[in-house]
């Protein structure tokens, strides 16, 4: 069952971004880079699979005690039954390996990344911020993300996103600080019809449009933030842009990147071309 999951886990990673196909030889090459950060698949034993781990070893225990509680039970199990629905974790933007409620006879789930400096373990990354990063790295086929709905507040919409063309990334130095510049195009296809909106209006599609793009600008704004500010680690190879600034090798290994890129500034630009929905424009 394991070899079979690993087996199609370069594929299915292309089209979700939750994580990455990442060799060892991909791992220790970033490992050994000298600027550069370096990421690894995150693993863990699902919520679910844990909780019934538990259950089964105090099987005994709880069966003995249950006549006792007698009256009390109904209450507890309520109660019980409350807190296990209050840590689950669904949203893509706080789910990691060992938070999600999925169920399943495997018991364990790859979700984010982990975040390595210097050979040293130094975060994770939620499933959201892995897409952000296969975004940045190009290597994302597509996946899907519920944005606000413009036109229904508090209800949400699917899209699904696919590059129209390669990231585009520049790094300039001004007074010793990075400007990090990233240019995204992305095909964006609503998987979210409602009956009482007309997906072929320009008007609709602008809105839509923009609500992606705002959507989206803020989860790229949160995960550079934390891989600069507070991992300070360049997973997304940066530096090799920022070497392009330097005349020689003395000037750049000065200029000391792994101490400057926290203090790197961003300017994220996403072009958004949206359709109405793939159930219109492609059958």
């Amino acid at each position: 069952m394991t070899t079979k999951y690993y087996d199609t886990f370069s594929i299915v990673s292309r089209f979700t971004g939750y994580t990455s196909d990442i060799t060892i030889g991909d791992f220790y090459n970033d490992l050994a880079a000298k600027y550069c950060g370096s990421t690894a698949i995150l693993g863990g034993f699902n919520q679910t699979a844990r909780e019934e781990k538990t259950e089964k070893s105090e099987e005994a225990e709880n069966s003995d005690k249950s006549e006792e509680s007698g009256n009390n039970s109904s209450n507890e199990e309520s109660s019980e039954n409350k807190s296990k629905d209050d840590n689950i974790i669904t949203n893509p933007e706080h789910l990691t390996s060992g938070t999600s409620s999925i169920t399943g006879k495997r018991g364990t789930e790859n979700f984010g990344l982990a975040v390595f400096k210097d050979g040293i373990f130094n975060g994770e990354l939620t499933a959201t911020e892995s897409i952000c990063h296969l975004l940045i790295t190009n290597e994302l086929d597509s996946c899907v993300l519920s944005i606000d709905d413009p036109f229904h507040d508090g209800d949400k919409l699917e899209v699904e996103l696919s590059p129209a063309k390669k990231t585009k990334t520049t790094v300039k130095i001004e007074n010793e600080i990075p400007k990090i510049s990233i240019n995204l195009s992305l095909n964006t296809d609503i998987l979210t019809l409602e009956s009482d909106t007309d997906y072929e209006i320009d008007e609709i599609l602008r809105k839509l449009a923009g609500s992606t793009e705002k959507y989206l600008k803020e989860q790229f704004n949160n995960y550079l933030n934390k891989i600069s500010k507070e991992y300070n680690t360049d997973i997304d190879q940066f530096c090799a842009k920022a070497q392009s600034n330097f005349l020689t090798i003395p000037e750049w290994e000065n200029f000391n990147w792994s101490e400057k890129f926290k203090n790197s500034e961003f300017d994220v630009n996403i072009d958004i071309n949206i359709v109405s929905s793939p159930l219109v424009t492609k059958t």
